[in-house]
């Protein structure tokens, strides 16, 4: 570690300060005794002598003096420094910890911008996300009210000097924009802009937008320690903005896979009960005239299995009103309960302990289980009654759907490969959960779901840890 400048110069003092007095005490006894007495006697050589004896010691007091006052101040002015950075760098710690904290990539962008703007202390910031063709994607402002953002219209397309961060790869610091070449100006009722510091945002080594501010609030320009103290923050801000674009992509690709099942379960499912149902009919029509009662009792099948149909397709449209839900879990299981009540089968949901506010994934996938295990049993299973209970606990949620239906068995490979299953299996090993099956031909089915609670509340931090 680098010795401070005051400690060391004040080190070096220590020999002068004992070397000088004794030096000038060996030249004034040489002095006296070679050069004045010979020539003046001892009592005016004396004389001499202690008048320059008292000189030399006021001026080398003189020295002494101003260089401590030096070291004073120099000492001072590093603790001083030190404290300054002390601040910086918990301010930054601060804005890491604030930026980190979200995973919806507007929130991130938002508190990235105002975070730096705390950290370096500026009037202005924005921080700009590129495009897959190299212009802006989003940009988002901090330091501009909303009336002034509204007139400015639509985001600009990085020509400038907002462009060239990304282009070049590298901080950017100007003392002045307009006197810099790659300036174009501002557009109409934008905010008078001095200074500006950029830095770009980096993620496995691509450059995928850059993060600006203008004008400090103190009014000098940006210094290369406010640089310096940019770049750390951006490092730890460009893992938070991939987090959330990462987040935001397995999102996008888990809507996809629901429309996609949905549209199998669909077609699988409704559609087919559908076609056959229309066969029935069609025979039912042709013992019309032979077999009247046959027709009845064939129209009454349809009519049922039209019901069965009508009820399929509820789940499915109360699937996709729950999507967005920011109701509690157990509020959302009781409506799913009413959703998929079934004429003959008795249906209970009990709840034990309290549920907090769950991760919005957990509660996401785990009310999926509870609609795959419910539409299971009363699809294949015709039970007489389907028990749903939520616990939580210290150590984790836990959810099990039980029915008395006929069962089946669990370890048969060809029920291994159901697609209902392996959809369960799936959405408990994004939430870090495990799921198991227990049933048996005759004896019913029991699916359960266990999540871990970490600190009192589950979490899906394991879907985005694992991919």
């Amino acid at each position: 570690m680098e010795e401070p400048r005051d400690a060391s110069g004040t080190r070096r003092l220590r020999p002068w300060a004992v070397g000088l007095p004794l030096g000038l005490i060996v030249v004034l006894e040489l002095l006296r005794d070679l050069v004045l007495r010979p020539r003046w006697g001892a009592q005016r050589a004396a004389d001499t002598v202690t008048v320059l004896a008292l000189v030399g010691l006021a001026v080398f007091s003189l020295i002494i003096w101003r260089l401590v006052e030096r070291a004073e101040r120099d000492l001072a002015g590093a603790y001083e420094t030190a404290r300054i950075k002390e601040r910086q760098l918990m301010a930054l710690h601060e804005a890491a910890l604030s930026v980190t904290g979200a995973l919806d990539l507007e929130t991130v962008l938002r508190r990235v911008v105002e975070a730096s703007r705390g950290v370096i202390g500026s009037r202005y910031g924005a921080v700009a996300v590129l495009a897959p063709d190299g212009t802006i994607g989003q940009f988002v402002t901090s330091g501009v009210d909303a009336a002034t953002r509204r007139l400015l219209g639509a985001a600009p397309v990085g020509h400038g000097l907002l462009g060239l961060v990304s282009e070049e790869g590298r901080p950017l610091r100007v003392d002045d924009i307009t006197a810099h070449p790659r300036s174009v100006g501002f557009p109409p009722h934008h905010p008078p802009m001095t200074t500006l510091l950029a830095v770009p945002l980096r993620f496995q080594g691509e450059i995928f937008g850059s993060l600006y501010l203008a004008d400090r609030v103190d009014g000098r320009p940006f210094t290369p320690s406010d640089q310096v103290m940019l770049e750390r923050f951006g490092a730890q801000a460009s893992i938070a903005v991939a987090n959330a674009r990462l987040y935001g992509e397995v999102q996008r690709l888990s809507l996809l896979e629901e429309r996609e099942r949905i549209s199998m379960d669909l077609h699988d499912g409704v559609l087919q009960n559908l076609y056959a149902t229309g066969l029935g009919l069609e025979a039912a029509l042709e013992e019309l005239e032979r077999d009247p009662e046959a027709t009845r009792r064939g129209v009454d099948c349809a009519i049922e299995s039209l019901h069965g149909t009508i009820a399929d397709i509820r789940h499915y449209i109360f699937d996709l009103r729950t999507a967005g839900t920011e109701s509690k879990l157990p509020v959302v299981l009781r409506q799913l309960l009413d959703a998929m009540a079934h004429p003959g089968v008795a249906v209970a949901l009990d709840v034990v302990g309290e549920v907090p506010e769950l991760d919005p994934q957990v509660q996401w996938e785990t009310w999926h289980v509870a609609r795959e295990a419910m539409a299971n049993a009363l699809r294949h299973g015709h039970p007489q009654s389907v028990a749903v209970h939520l616990a939580v606990t210290g150590a984790a949620l836990s959810l099990e759907v039980r029915d008395d239906g006929r069962g089946f068995d669990a370890q048969a490979e060809q029920h291994e490969q159901h697609h209902g299953l392996r959809n369960m299996r799936r959405r408990a090993e994004v939430v870090g959960g495990t799921l198991r099956i227990d049933s048996a031909p005759g004896q019913g089915t029991v699916v359960s779901l266990t999540v871990p609670m970490k600190g009192g509340e589950a979490s899906s931090d394991h879907s985005l840890a694992g991919g």
